[in-house]
């Protein structure tokens, strides 16, 4: 089992890692792209990462068939600007020499004579059904994984790379429970997950050879296992602009992690969330513990035609309670980061997923946006949005892309 959380290395070409990025279990494109301002929206596939209540709001409750959406396979890869050029020396590489994969990844590696910013890969899937258990009780049942795999400069020394690998394969359990008018929504879910986790200083003549890489990564990596319980609520009132206020809570704290490294406190915490039992080879990683994120947010759909619509929605992300020296959530982070914005036009119905959208957003201080086409059963998403990894005041932007590819039915 242990070799799975690899396939991207040979798969996606890619590579990702350090900085103090906050925690996210699965990044979504369409509330990406929209600043990730989707809480008090949810309305689509990504609700059960945007606000578990939501499930409810994927179809409207007249219009719901026992088994009403299927998305397949639901696939999501995203790179940053490094990355890309990291992708095109491989690509170089294998089109000129020939040759096998991992002498290719050594080749790219080598054309990049200095690694001064972030080498970072995503790949996503999350294959999910949407159905009626019951009168006003709809449910989400699906399967994901979410790699991701990051290479940064150390700056301690030229000959170090902090590289980060992290591979999550799960299941999703939704249920939500919703009113008549399905205006009033309440939802949980549960996510049995395995994570393999990697992180550490490596030198350079190590991560040009895959053969190394591969053993060092299969040696020292973390493997291990939680359940995750999110919950979230929505209601929206009855007025024409649909004014909507919702709430989520990802990673309940169903466990804690004493003297955890919190990179934006930068002190030793007692941390509450999602925690990860099982083989530790790496005490300090970041990811043994998905802290708890609590989540406001609110929305208005103004309608300025009968078949174009707009939508506007503000989030606050990553908030956190204190109980003594107990903090359920991560605190220390700055404020700006926590802020998120978004608007969408779109046409259609404003109670179903639409055919076609633009997003635009603000996030940590950066701008995103994107696109959503839906043409017979093919979905198309797309998005590209600004990443702080600074665990300073001043923030740096690393500026990422993410492509989105479903069927659904």
């Amino acid at each position: 089992m242990r070799s799975k959380m690899l396939w991207p290395l040979g798969a996606l070409m890619s590579l990702n890692v350090f900085a103090q990025e906050l925690p996210e279990n699965y990044i979504p494109v369409k509330p990406t792209a929209m600043g990730g301002a989707f809480t008090a929206i949810a309305n689509d596939e990504n609700s059960v990462w945007t606000n578990p209540a939501g499930v409810a709001r994927i179809r409207k409750a007249r219009t719901r068939k026992k088994v009403h959406l299927v998305s397949f396979p639901n696939m999501v890869g995203g790179i940053n600007a490094q990355g890309k050029t990291f992708y095109n020396n491989f690509e170089i590489a294998k089109t000129h020499d020939g040759g096998t994969t991992a002498a290719n990844v050594s080749k790219a590696l080598n054309q990049m004579t200095k690694i001064d910013k972030p080498i970072w890969a995503l790949a996503e899937a999350n294959p999910i059904a949407f159905m009626d258990l019951g009168k006003h009780v709809p449910i989400a049942l699906g399967a994901y994984t979410n790699t991701h795999i990051k290479i940064a400069p150390d700056g301690s020394s030229s000959s170090l790379e902090d590289v980060e690998l992290v591979s999550d394969y799960g299941a999703n359990l939704a249920f939500a429970f919703t009113n008549a008018s399905n205006r009033a929504n309440f939802g949980i879910q549960i996510r049995p997950l395995l994570r393999y986790d990697y992180s550490d200083q490596v030198d350079v003549s190590t991560l040009v050879n895959f053969s190394k890489l591969e053993s060092r990564v299969k040696t020292q990596s973390n493997s291990t296992h939680a359940v995750a319980i999110d919950i979230g609520g929505m209601y929206t009132l009855a007025d024409f602009w649909f004014p909507t206020i919702g709430f989520a809570i990802f990673n309940m704290p169903t466990g804690c992690q004493d003297n955890y490294l919190n990179p934006f406190s930068e002190t030793r915490q007692k941390i509450c969330g999602t925690k990860f039992t099982g083989k530790i080879n790496n005490p300090d990683s970041l990811y043994v513990i998905d802290p708890t994120d609590i989540r406001l947010g609110v929305s208005i759909t103004p309608r300025l035609f009968h078949r174009l619509s707009l939508r506007f929605a503000a989030d606050v992300h990553h908030l956190y309670f204190q109980q003594g020296q107990q903090y359920d959530g991560l605190p220390g982070v700055d404020a700006s980061k926590l802020i998120h914005g978004g608007l969408e036009l779109f046409v259609g119905n404003p109670l179903l997923p639409p055919p076609f959208s633009v997003q635009v957003g603000l996030s940590q201080g950066f701008f995103s946006a994107g696109f959503v086409l839906r043409m017979g059963a093919l979905a198309v998403q797309f998005a590209t949005y600004g990443e702080d990894i600074s665990a300073e005041q001043s923030s740096v932007e690393d500026q990422r892309t993410l492509v989105g590819l479903s069927l659904e039915f």
